[in-house]
């Protein structure tokens, strides 16, 4: 069976910058086993993120969106337009062009960097999360391809940090769960606990308890199980040539109570094990499997990182108790000299495997308890050949194709889901202030 992933691509090598979103799919049946399998949509901007989702009449759709700046670096209103998933024909507007969604008619009320785009069941809305605007939102698809942005329902997080951002959604048919983080200065590494926030189905506060923030320090996104939230947590700045350590959490949050427990904690700081790497990454399928992604930078210039890719089960995660993880005798593979600033584990639940992005390529990972090294690779591709043409291509979001699916774009089959979020590398692929688009082009060399 074929498993297919839309992507979003940035190329800061041609011009002033340019974007292209298209897909490819996995099958084990064909050589190569993944291919580039669509004409891309082209001429975007350099930051587009794609989101898959059904719409109201179960449909198979991709929210496109472009993120965009100014002469100075400002960000812009992001545009958006929706795919027809399987065609790539647009669907709305139509029949082309793009739309701002927000809260009025100027810049400082319209979305500007979304980070998740999840519909759960046959409710009439989808529901998002905007990273720059730390700001929940919902858009109204009570019928085929009509849509319709509710300017009057949101939720806002402001805390008294200096910085807050929104980072994931997860919905259920009762409540929307917000993921935020918190920092008095990203770029100094001052980052707070995370917080995750219960709300109602209609964005308000739901009833106590509604709010954790006692979890760890710069959450990279949750993936749902049951009725169980699991986030990973990189648990201060991210590093260069060592990790956060202890601070670096797998934690399990239970939705109905909103407690959360330390499952396992990351290793020390030592850069002679790649065990010591931060929580990056969970996803988890259906029937309870789980890929964990940790890793550090050791070389954040280039992006390349060493870390563990590792599988499990939810029975065994369930029983963990904060222990550090290389310690939990878990099957994995380890992780060297992958390139690039998108990493991301996304769950396949029609062949149970795995798409693991890999800073600048997307590989298929299965596990196989017979073989040496448990976790195999079945195939991979690189961002310049899921490109149009040329060279300097380099990935900024994927989203899984499941019958059922709450998003990834960058990140639910049924009991489970895999990704939801644009997980940025740094802070300067993560915002698209003018600080942080300065800080890419320093990263980037351009």
């Amino acid at each position: 069976m074929a498993s297919e992933l839309a992507y979003g691509l940035y190329n800061y090598g041609v011009g002033s910058g340019i974007g292209e979103v298209g897909r490819c799919k996995f099958d084990a049946a064909t050589t190569p086993t993944i291919q580039h399998n669509v004409t891309n949509l082209t001429g975007l901007t350099p930051d587009p993120k794609v989101f898959y989702f059904l719409n109201k009449d179960g449909q198979p759709r991709l929210l496109v969106a472009e993120t965009a700046y100014d002469s100075s670096f400002n960000p812009l209103p992001s545009e958006f337009r929706i795919l027809n998933a399987a065609t790539f024909a647009q669907v709305y507007p139509t029949p082309s062009g793009t739309v701002q969604w927000g809260y009025g008619s100027t810049t400082a009320e319209k979305l500007v960097n979304v980070y998740a785009f999840k519909r759960n069941g046959t409710d009439d809305y989808i529901y998002g999360i905007d990273y720059d605007r730390q700001t929940v939102f919902r858009v109204q698809n009570s019928s085929g391809d009509t849509y319709s942005f509710d300017t009057v329902n949101k939720y806002y997080f402001n805390t008294a940090a200096a910085q807050d951002y929104g980072i994931d959604v997860a919905v259920d048919g009762s409540n929307v769960y917000a993921l935020f983080i918190s920092a008095t200065d990203v770029w100094a590494g001052s980052y707070n606990s995370s917080t995750v926030v219960k709300l109602t189905l209609a964005l308000a506060l739901a009833s106590t308890p509604n709010t954790n923030s006692t979890l760890g320090k710069n959450a990279f996104g949750f993936a749902e199980y049951g009725s169980n939230l699991y986030i990973t947590s990189i648990g201060g700045m991210q590093q260069n040539g060592f990790s956060n350590g202890a601070d670096s959490k797998l934690e399990k949050l239970v939705k109905s109570t909103m407690a959360s427990s330390v499952l396992f904690a990351g290793d020390g700081t030592s850069t002679t094990n790649a065990a010591a790497g931060d929580f990056r990454d969970i996803a988890i399928g259906a029937g309870g499997e789980v890929f964990i992604l940790t890793g550090y930078y050791s070389n954040i210039s280039t992006g390349v990182s060493t870390g563990y890719l590792y599988y499990t089960d939810v029975a065994t995660i369930d029983g963990g108790t904060g222990g550090l993880i290389s310690a939990a005798g878990l099957d994995n593979d380890a992780i060297t000299a992958f390139a690039g600033y998108f990493w991301s584990l996304i769950y396949n639940n029609s062949d149970n495997m795995v798409w693991f992005a890999r800073g600048n390529d997307f590989a298929m990972y299965k596990y196989d308890d017979t073989s040496t090294n448990p976790l195999v690779v079945q195939g991979s591709i690189t961002a310049n050949a899921l490109a149009s043409s040329g060279t300097g291509w380099s990935i900024n979001g994927a989203a899984i194709y499941e019958p059922v699916v709450t998003t990834l774009a960058l990140k639910a089959a049924p009991g489970g889901v895999s990704g939801g979020t644009v997980r940025a590398a740094h802070p300067a692929f993560a915002s698209v202030s003018q600080q942080a688009f300065l800080e890419r082009k320093k990263l980037l060399g351009i």
